[in-house]
């Protein structure tokens, strides 16, 4: 199986060069790692295109957009590029386990039934948790968890710790937004379908620094009314994605009510009012957490003690 690596940057010069230490150190070498940078303003772009150089790495590549597009978009266009039989996604200021790409390529090899295997990871803002990712490749001892659709916590894995089949991405491309953000595509796609696993080893270092992109919270009404609309958008094309692949059973109902559920969050948000707050309890169980029903009604009622 042939690799490709994504790697999408903005203004990483403080931890890029760590991120691409550990993909070069990788016991398997990627095919091909594919670099788009986001116009950062910073060094970025410069300790990029020397550590190219100074190791020379032909099949490594870094584009630089015209415009500013997010880091959405930015996967997307990368994942379009990428000519892979399996294509990993990978964050600036992360680091890698030595066997990440060994393991998830010999997992994928052995279990063709499965289109994204994701791998368990530390996340944390202590450098030498480094030490807790697992330092051998293979084992036989691996324990696997096969994801169907489910509602609550946690419901999204990190991007950073996917291995995707270029084949499924190119099924579910017609499906995928521009503002959809590709770990939730993916995620929530490869569920319906059936062919997502967790392997609870822990490949990757996941750095959290007050510049991480995922895992904030969104307390600003428009902030937050987009990002509902986005994930109510997001889990319409999942709809649509199962009636046009003949997809039926549980996982389509779940993805039908949570698109309905934020559908409602949306217009509350927008247009709060009693009868809405209680009409929204209707939805509490696809909520990801009962607490952010609370937080929905301090964000719309203005109450900011919650």
């Amino acid at each position: 199986m042939k690799t490709s690596v994504l790697v999408s940057t903005y203004n990483g010069e403080t931890y890029i060069g760590e991120q691409l230490k550990s993909l070069l150190g990788q016991s398997v070498k990627a095919d091909e790692v594919l670099i788009r940078d986001d116009c950062s303003t910073d060094s970025t772009c410069e300790l990029i295109r020397s550590f190219i150089q100074e190791n020379g790495l032909d099949n490594w590549s870094l584009t630089i957009n015209k415009a500013n597009v997010g880091f959405r978009k930015n996967f997307r266009f990368l994942a379009e590029e990428a000519k892979g039989d399996v294509i990993f996604f990978c964050d600036q200021d992360d680091v890698w386990g030595q066997y990440k790409i060994e393991t998830c390529i010999a997992f994928l090899e052995d279990c063709p039934e499965i289109d994204l295997i994701c791998t368990d990871y530390v996340s944390s803002q202590n450098k030498s948790d480094i030490g807790r990712l697992r330092n051998s490749g293979k084992s036989d001892s691996r324990v696997l968890e096969r994801v169907r659709p489910h509602l609550g916590k946690p419901y999204i894995w990190l991007g950073c710790a996917m291995a995707v089949r270029s084949s499924f991405i190119n099924d579910v491309m017609p499906y995928w937004l521009d503002d959809w953000a590709h770990d939730e595509c993916m995620w929530c796609m490869s569920q319906v379908a059936g062919s997502c696993a967790i392997l609870h080893e822990n490949h990757l270092w996941h750095r959290e620094h007050g510049g991480n992109a995922t895992g904030k919270r969104v307390h600003d009404k428009k902030k937050r009314v987009a990002l509902l609309s986005e994930k109510s958008n997001g889990y319409a094309e999942v709809v649509r994605f199962c009636q046009d692949k003949g997809i039926i059973g549980e996982g389509p109902t779940i993805f039908e009510g949570m698109m309905h559920c934020e559908q409602m969050r949306v217009s509350f948000l927008q247009d709060p009012s009693v009868g809405k707050a209680l009409s929204l309890l209707r939805f509490l169980r696809f909520y990801p957490e009962p607490k952010s029903y609370l937080a929905d009604m301090a964000v719309g009622f203005g109450v900011h003690s919650i």
